[in-house]
């Protein structure tokens, strides 16, 4: 007898189709689709050297990032300031960007250039990061990233060999806005 029903209810549902199940329907995604984010570094700023990302998406899966950076301490006789610039792209394996787990890569230039009494000395910075990360981003636009991953430091200073040459962890947090 069981039998019997089950094929009874199933002649019944194929032989009836409903609009539901003879079209497929598309669900809205419950989250808004943000193509753009700004963030701040709070880690980096510690230490002195400011930076502002501006992330855009360029599809799904993919976006780019630039992000001017500086830096100052200059409040006793000796001065320390410098510029530079970061250059990144984001594959997005989960989310679309810019939110869900994602892969980075950057690469950063930095001058800076520092001040005393007595003498100046100048140093260009490279650094190029690999990181894995998450950013989130909530209905209020609000966002958070944290990354890791491995970075590589070279800093060109006249005569000297600098010991921060080479291969460091790298960490990331950034506080932002989506839109």
């Amino acid at each position: 007898m069981p039998v019997l029903r089950g094929a009874v209810l199933i002649l019944t549902i194929s032989a009836c189709p409903t609009a539901a199940l003879a079209s497929p329907t598309t669900i809205a995604s419950s989250t808004p689709a943000y193509r753009n984010r700004i963030s701040a570094r709070p880690l980096s700023m510690l230490f002195g050297l400011g930076s502002f990302t501006y992330e855009r998406a360029l599809g799904d899966r993919f976006s780019l990032e630039i992000s001017p950076s500086f830096i100052y301490w200059g409040w006793t006789a000796t001065k320390i300031y410098g510029g530079g610039a970061m250059l990144g792209a984001s594959a997005y394996l989960t989310g679309a960007a810019p939110r869900g787990l994602r892969i980075h890569a950057d690469v950063m230039p930095l001058y800076i250039r520092g001040e005393d009494n007595d003498s100046t000395a100048a140093v260009f910075a490279l650094g190029i990061r690999a990181l894995c990360g998450y950013n989130w981003v909530w209905r209020s636009r609000f966002s958070l990233g944290l990354s890791g991953g491995l970075q590589y430091l070279h800093f060109k200073i006249d005569g000297i060999t600098s010991v921060l040459n080479g291969v460091f962890p790298a960490m990331d947090l950034s506080l932002g806005y989506a839109w």
